[in-house]
């Protein structure tokens, strides 16, 4: 996808005002991310920015580690933690022989991602519901990630949309049992998120919850939308936002 049809991309467009300085939008989200990857890097990297506001849009990558009642920070189960995500971005990020060489390696690595893409389609075992002490501890740590905002910073939170229920679509990921028990766990990650929002809201924060409605034309995948995907998420932010930011 082109760095102009991204969320961020979109979003800063969308909140373009005339007679306005314009509106710097940060992306600090990363692929395979989870949301206590997530908090971290907020706390690494975002609130040395001194946001005014705060885009929580989480949940998928979370579904896997519901299986299990209590897992540690850094188990395996969690998938891809924040450190070596971030030591993989600065390496995308080198140049000179060390990244041609990497190139002309991809052959030589070629087998091991075949090996994953034949993983991929085979289903998780898991409980017909979401582990309830995970569910908790996925809500710790969005709560967490609230309290790491400044005061008087407006929090957005989101689920990214599933097209499970688009017929046809791809899965980009590993099911859990099936379709049903899939969505079922993102559901109840939503769940969650909405909950914490009319918490938090009751407490003075401003928190949100934002919901997404989505065409099923825009579903590249389970989980990944197109750009126009991308511009209808980033309008339902900015619906929010713009009334914050004022004229």
């Amino acid at each position: 996808m082109n760095d102009d049809e991204t969320i961020d991309a979109h979003l800063r467009r969308a909140l373009r005002v005339p007679g306005r300085a314009p509106v710097e939008v940060v992306n600090l989200g990363f692929d395979a991310l989870d949301a206590l990857c997530e908090q971290e890097r907020l706390a690494a990297e975002g609130i040395a920015l001194e946001p005014d506001a705060v885009i929580v849009h989480t949940g998928i990558n979370d579904t896997s580690a519901l299986r299990f009642p209590d897992l540690a920070r850094n188990a395996p189960e969690r998938g891809v933690r924040a450190v070596v995500r971030a030591s993989q971005e600065l390496l995308r990020r080198e140049r000179g022989a060390w990244r041609a060489a990497k190139h002309l390696l991809f052959s030589a690595r070629l087998p091991g991602v075949l090996r994953n893409l034949r993983l991929h389609a085979q289903p998780l075992p898991g409980p017909p519901e979401p582990e309830p002490r995970a569910l908790d501890a996925f809500e710790r740590t969005v709560r967490g990630t609230i309290a790491l905002s400044p005061p008087g910073t407006v929090v957005l939170l989101s689920t990214p949309p599933s097209g499970l229920r688009v017929p046809g679509v791809a899965f980009a990921g590993r099911l859990i049992v099936d379709r049903e028990t899939s969505q079922r766990y993102r559901d109840r990650l939503d769940e969650r998120l909405r909950r914490i929002a009319d918490d938090a809201s009751s407490t003075g924060r401003d928190v949100r919850s934002v919901p997404h409605e989505l065409p099923d034309r825009v579903f590249l995948d389970d989980c990944h939308v197109d750009g126009e995907g991308n511009r209808l998420l980033a309008e339902d932010f900015a619906r929010v936002l713009g009334a914050r930011l004022g004229p």
